[in-house]
């Protein structure tokens, strides 16, 4: 739908060189190492993160430092992160989302473990990750 509307402007910030050099879609993609500079020069209203914790604990909270609202899709904020987060985003009026995985399949099992926990009260339940991390995702 964004793609469709006149009056937004999407731009591909592609600071590590991930993301493909062509688009199909006309996003006009642009390669930075600065992100002061980058916000600057383009005055974007929202920022689309789906990188690294370490990459979002600075860039999210600089974009809310300058009043621009933040989508992060990211696992493993820590809650200090998450209360400096929040009182920036109050602080700055930058309305912000944050979602732990946005993954389809994560999602499904949120929602499958919330209605199963009042079924199971007096269990005690361990979920073991493999630690393996894919290119694209930020789990460990």
């Amino acid at each position: 739908m964004a793609l469709n509307d006149r009056e937004i402007n999407l731009i591909g910030a592609n600071y590590a060189n991930l993301v493909r050099a062509t688009d199909n879609n006309g996003i006009k993609r642009e390669h930075f190492s600065n992100l002061e500079s980058f916000i600057k020069n383009n005055k974007p209203d929202i920022a689309v993160d789906f990188s690294t914790v370490k990459a979002t604990k600075k860039n999210c909270l600089f974009l809310v430092e300058n009043g621009i609202k933040c989508i992060i899709g990211i696992t493993g904020l820590l809650e200090k992160f998450l209360e400096e987060f929040k009182s920036l985003v109050i602080k700055n009026k930058a309305p912000s989302i944050i979602s732990s995985n946005m993954a389809t399949g994560v999602n499904i099992f949120f929602k499958i473990a919330s209605i199963l926990a009042l079924y199971l009260e007096d269990w005690d339940i361990e979920i073991i990750h493999n630690n393996m991390r894919s290119f694209i995702s930020t789990t460990h």
